[in-house]
């Protein structure tokens, strides 16, 4: 899995990432790459250099990022360029990084400020913003930089606006208490991406089975994210006392939205205890969910028996 990070300048986006690789992630660093690129001979050095003059180099040759700062910091259309130099050379270097990572890693983490500008969420499987109030943001950055409050608020404004980062999350860590209730949210939601995310789902006449099942196998089905049709989930949440996030009844679209989450590789694994005697009204839903499952290679349990290797299986690894 790999998960986007970002946030906005003074936000704690690094703060989160140093976290996580504490916690175990591989991080893929933009900002790095970002630096890497601008050396002295690399790509992304002719390019800058070729484009805005050699008036920005030093004498060592390297280019000197306050001379180029003050030569886009305001100007939207030389950022632009220089964004059209370097992001191509970025994405294609964090893109063989990812290669690189993908048979080490089961978690991947791109550190990555602009990572909506860039256009870098399309890399990833999910999204967390590191969100801080405007207030908070401002006097961190002017105690971190020693900037103006004015200074503060025009780097602020170079940047995509943190709420609506925030509106496209899947996760938003709140950075607006303490270092101690940062890490505790990180940790929290780092131990939810660890967890198996399985798929339950029983026509009528295998609903007492798949209530025995998850009685008998609750102890590992409760470190589990679960997801289920309707009226298994509330028959799950009200008899055994799950946690289950509850879709639409199956033959109202609650198979096609568990088939939504195989193909978007959200799930570990689906149990799904059919009653091959008798026909059912939504049968194309049915056999589209076992393809896609078959598509994307994840493990699908038809009968209790597959259902009990599945299960232990997924919690072994």
């Amino acid at each position: 899995m790999i998960i986007g990070l970002t946030g906005g300048i003074a936000s704690g986006k690094s703060t989160v990432s140093n976290i996580l690789k504490e916690l175990g992630a591989c991080i893929i660093d933009a900002d790095r790459i970002a630096h890497k690129i601008l050396k002295k001979g690399q790509p992304g050095w002719r390019g800058v250099v070729g484009y805005f003059g050699t008036d920005i180099i030093d004498d060592k040759g390297e280019i000197d990022r306050k001379k180029l700062g003050k030569l886009v910091f305001n100007k939207p259309e030389e950022r632009k360029k220089l964004e059209k130099i370097t992001h191509p050379i970025i994405i294609s270097q964090i893109k063989d990084e990812i290669v690189s990572l993908k048979n080490k890693c089961n978690l991947i983490i791109l550190d990555a400020p602009l990572l909506f500008e860039a256009n870098l969420d399309r890399l990833v499987d999910r999204v967390w913003v590191v969100y801080v109030d405007r207030d908070i943001q401002l006097r961190r950055l002017q105690e971190r930089d020693g900037l103006s409050r004015e200074e503060a608020i025009l780097r602020i404004e170079t940047q995509m606006p943190l709420k609506e980062k925030a509106r496209l999350a899947d996760i938003v860590i709140d950075n607006n208490g303490s270092i101690k209730k940062l890490k505790k949210q990180v940790i929290k939601h780092w131990r939810e991406l660890k967890m198996k995310r399985i798929a339950l789902i029983a026509h009528d006449e295998k609903k007492d089975d798949i209530i025995e099942f998850a009685r008998k196998h609750y102890d590992l089905l409760k470190k589990c994210k679960l997801i289920a049709t309707g009226t298994t989930g509330k028959m799950i949440i009200d008899k055994v006392g799950l946690e289950v996030e509850r879709m639409l009844s199956g033959p109202l679209g609650g198979d096609q939205m568990i088939g939504s989450r195989v193909a978007q590789e959200k799930l570990d694994g689906v149990i799904f205890l059919r009653d091959p005697l008798t026909a059912q009204p939504h049968e194309p839903d049915i056999t589209a969910l076992l393809r896609v499952c078959d598509v994307h290679n994840v493990p699908l349990a038809t009968n209790l028996a597959t259902a009990d290797l599945i299960l232990h299986k997924l919690l072994e690894e």
